[in-house]
């Protein structure tokens, strides 16, 4: 096991952090698929640890795993979108373009938490879109997710959060540009969704409306709405989170199933 770090965008506050397995040559394993996390924290921070942790569980299942640490609102003059989107852009054009360095496969997973939720289908949506493209100087192939993992997810701000105008002023000043079911089309990769019905932090509409567009665009979808959590709760175990449940746990394994499905 090798942990990395390294800048993007030549900005030092903005980072890709993890940890990328070694070549194995007995077993003639010398590469493997890549997950890349999108924490959440609302804009206002990012838990490393929590995301070493998750980051360390998909390690432990032959994964090399990363995570991205974007701007938040303390980094900005002005709304801070769109500025997470490009730098999770930049994240895979380096993961893409290192990945013989880091023993990538090719095979890389996108993981949106919470407000990385928005983040992640944002880029879903519009990887293929040229202003996006050019900003990074990246062909679309480059920017291009096999598939997206999505955990209690804000996918759109009219559905409960955020809480206040003053919030959602600090986001964006057009919010139906952040509407993420309005980018969805053949081009969006394979989606797995899970969270839980009474949320009390993100409202489980954010999840079910988003399914539903991607539904209707058949895009190739697993989703999964547990009775009962509260929000962020990441691997639901004693170790990420305040409320750990083992019935909420279940998503973890079932996701790795999908991701060798799909």
């Amino acid at each position: 096991m090798n942990t990395v770090k390294f800048n993007i965008a030549q900005d030092d506050r903005i980072f890709v952090k993890g940890y990328y397995l070694d070549q194995y040559e007995t077993l003639n394993q010398k590469d493997y698929p890549t997950v890349l996390l999108v924490p959440g924290g609302g804009f206002n921070a990012i838990s490393e640890q929590e995301a070493q942790r998750i980051c360390l569980a998909f390690l432990n299942q032959g994964y090399n795993a990363f995570f991205l640490r974007y701007h938040l609102f303390a980094d900005v003059q002005g709304p801070v979108m769109p500025q997470p989107i490009i730098d999770l852009a930049y994240a895979v054009k380096a993961l893409r373009q290192n990945a013989s360095q880091y023993n990538m496969n090719g095979d890389l997973t996108i993981i949106g938490l919470s407000i990385g939720g928005e983040i992640v289908t944002q880029y879903n949506g519009r990887y293929n879109e040229e202003w996006l493209q050019q900003k990074v100087q990246v062909t679309q192939e480059q920017l291009q997710p096999n598939r997206i993992v999505l955990g209690y997810p804000v996918t759109n701000f009219s559905e409960g959060w955020p809480k206040s105008a003053e919030m959602l002023a600090k986001m964006t000043d057009d919010a139906n540009t952040y509407y993420s079911a309005n980018y969805i089309g053949s081009h969006n990769a394979p989606t797995f969704v899970w969270t839980t019905w009474d949320d009390n932090v993100v409202n489980s509409m954010n999840t079910i409306s988003y399914v539903k567009a991607l539904r209707e665009h058949d895009v190739p979808t697993e989703v999964h709405i547990f009775d009962h959590g509260n929000h962020g709760m990441a691997l639901a175990t004693e170790q990420t989170s305040a409320h750990p449940d083992a019935h909420l746990a279940h998503w973890f394994p079932l996701c790795l199933e999908w991701i060798k499905r799909n």
